[in-house]
């Protein structure tokens, strides 16, 4: 990838990645960032890094019911290390397309055991969560987009089919191509989910 860039935008891991970049690369010559769901970084790693404020323009949104990164680690993120900080929050949650909630129909339900079958996972381990009727773009277009995002404790085995079939999923329910379905994969340590009170590790 080269440049120049104006500006960076990055959602979850990748807002946080861009606050690690920025610290760690002052010279950089970037006029604005727009973070969604950013926080900082738990590593002792970046550690030398979470003190450093950034001056680059920023805009910060966050869902006020995300409960894969909480509201109150974004806050942080944008009010302790972004000098220049404009926020902005929705009612929604991680997973954001803009697409209005009455629009999702009820079957969507299946996507659980889709996902279960795909990932060799128990379906009671499986949720899915969908972040309705925001407002955004992709590619210069409003028109309908779908983020997506999926984790796995260990990663996928066969991330080309899980990200396959999950576009299948989407294009039939909501009616979105393909081509404006985007996602991104992680795969967790199993020391870093939880569930009823206990460590998946």
């Amino acid at each position: 990838m080269k440049g120049p860039f104006d500006g960076f935008l990055g959602f979850s891991q990748g807002a946080s990645f861009i606050y690690l970049l920025l610290a760690s690369n002052p010279s950089l010559n970037i006029r604005f960032v727009i973070l969604f769901s950013g926080f900082k970084s738990l590593s002792s790693f970046h550690n030398q890094f979470n003190c450093v404020k950034i001056c680059v323009k920023s805009l910060h949104i966050w869902g006020l019911n995300d409960e894969i990164v909480l509201p109150k680690r974004s806050e942080e993120l944008a009010e302790e290390l972004f000098k220049n900080a404009q926020i902005c929050t929705h009612p929604g949650k991680h997973f954001f397309t803009n697409i209005a909630s009455k629009s999702i129909p009820s079957e969507f339900s299946k996507a659980t055991k889709i996902i279960a079958n795909l990932t060799g996972k128990k379906e009671a381990s499986v949720m899915v969560l969908v972040n309705a009727g925001n407002v955004g773009c992709f590619g210069g277009s409003n028109d309908p987009f779908i983020y997506a995002e999926l984790q796995s404790v260990g990663g996928f085995t066969d991330p080309n089919k899980v990200t396959g079939e999950m576009t299948k999923l989407f294009t039939e329910h909501f009616g979105v191509p393909g081509s404006r379905v985007y996602m991104k994969l992680t795969g967790p340590d199993a020391n870093q989910i939880a569930c009823d009170g206990k460590l998946k590790g």
